[in-house]
């Protein structure tokens, strides 16, 4: 890589930094640092450093002498911490405590202060473009060494921006952190699983690498559970090249996980006495919860098409965009917000499709090593997709589960469209690079106006 190039992409870095701040910060919320938080996580913090699993906030009696406190239309509004989880008289936390256990609890004990949870997010949201960035420019050098500075740029630009982290930075509050640490822990995991691939001396140490970030994804957002797939890839490559069981890698992945498993079993189980109970069952929403049909295959068509293909209105307000009108919504089908079809407002996530083809004319060992690391990118994919296609609502802040495996392998794609782009003659060789090109800068241009509409 020439200094010119590593040039431009710090600068580009730089500049996804500058706006992910910017976009954080013009959310409105004050980050009041140095102060106490008061947020969910901080209070979580405050109820563990007095011993409590539970968070350090007061109950109102007028709460706990409802006949159901958790049947919304008995609890007044305001009464309650919304959705935190009320159990024997005590909010807990619902959403995953990773963020807590990795970056914030670490953050008060070594300086004294509340961390505040803009910035957690930031942290995390930022720490995921590096790991994305970081995985595609290492696989670009190997495979790609050919490719130019432009493919480079743009396309680092794209992991920052059509990743779609500033639209969950535009609202940085307790809903937007789990799914942002999950978001970091699941791109350092294919960062991993990548150097595991192509590294025969330290492949276990990496490989144990994975299970641990993909442990803290399942930690942070307990969805995350579906993606464990994302190991079998490269592990099915081990065992067809070594033609018997990876028994030292299948056993460097499982124990971190098992152990993190276990852990938030326990968790569980000293919170509200089942291993299986995250707390949903006791989450004070706008919904009954217990009794909400959450996931339903028959909620899925409609998913597909808000999360894939509902496209932008134009608008005469800033900045000019709007969803697409709603179509009936299926029986039971919960809460929505303003949703983008990916595949209609970000062009360049149809690249994704030609990623496969990064494989063709490799030797035998490019070629399984490469497959077995795109298969595991498609697994988050696919499994992360899967489950929001069957949950009953559908929200911005759920794209950033998939979006960001998708661009990733759209990136890819890139990838192989410029390769075969040098074997054209000069006027095609132009159309193909015009269309990357513009796809790249339309889907990040898309993206900060999808987080300013927001």
């Amino acid at each position: 890589m020439k200094s010119f190039e590593r040039v431009l992409l710090l600068a580009v870095a730089l500049g996804v930094l500058v706006f992910d701040v910017w976009t954080v910060r013009s959310s409105g919320d004050r980050w009041n640092f140095g102060k106490k938080q008061n947020d969910y996580y901080n209070l979580l913090i405050a109820g563990w450093r007095d011993g409590e699993l539970a968070m350090k906030a007061e109950v109102p009696a007028a709460l706990l002498n409802l006949p159901d406190p958790y049947d919304p239309s008995q609890r007044p509004a305001g009464l309650a911490l919304h959705d935190a989880s009320l159990y024997r008289g005590k909010y807990y936390l619902y959403f995953g405590v990773a963020p807590v256990v990795v970056l914030m609890l670490p953050f008060r004990l070594l300086t004294g202060i509340d961390l505040p949870l803009a910035v957690a997010e930031i942290v995390f949201v930022y720490g995921a473009f590096l790991a994305s960035a970081a995985v595609w420019l290492r696989m670009r050098r190997k495979y790609f060494p050919d490719a130019g500075a432009a493919v480079s740029v743009l396309c680092v630009l794209a992991l920052g921006l059509a990743g779609l982290g500033p639209v969950l930075l535009r609202r940085p509050q307790m809903w937007e952190l789990p799914i942002g640490a999950g978001y970091c822990f699941a791109m350092l995991a294919l960062l991993v699983v990548f150097e595991s691939l192509h590294s025969a001396r330290r492949r276990a140490a990496w490989f144990a690498a994975a299970g641990l970030f993909l442990g803290l994804a399942i930690a942070s957002r307990p969805t995350y559970l579906v993606a464990t797939p994302l190991l079998l890839t490269p592990l099915a490559w081990w065992w067809r090249e070594q033609e018997r069981v990876p028994g030292r890698e299948v056993l460097a992945a499982a124990l971190p996980l098992a152990a993190i498993g276990a852990l938030m079993a326990l968790h569980n189980f000293l919170r509200f006495g089942d291993p299986l109970q995250f707390g949903q069952a006791y989450q004070l929403s706008l919904d009954y919860e217990s009794r909400m049909p959450h996931f339903r295959p028959g909620y899925a068509a409609f998913n597909a098409w808000r999360y894939f293909f509902s496209a932008a209105r134009w608008s005469e307000y800033f900045p000019f965009i709007s969803p697409a009108v709603l179509p009936e919504k299926p029986a039971g089908f919960g809460g929505h917000d303003d949703v983008y079809g990916v595949l209609t407002n970000l062009p360049l996530a149809w690249f994704a499709l030609a990623a496969p083809f990064a494989a063709w004319g490799r030797t035998r060992e490019e070629r399984g090593r490469l497959l077995a690391w795109l298969g595991a990118v498609a697994a988050l994919f696919f499994a992360m997709a899967g489950v929001l296609l069957c949950y009953f609502g559908s929200l911005a802040r759920y794209e950033l589960d998939f979006a960001p495996a998708l661009i990733l392998l759209a990136c890819i794609g890139v990838l192989v469209g410029e390769r075969a782009a040098k074997n054209l003659s000069r006027s095609p060789r132009a159309a193909v690079r015009t269309v990357w090109i513009g796809a790249a800068l339309a889907s990040a241009g898309f993206a900060v106006l999808f987080s300013l509409q927001l």
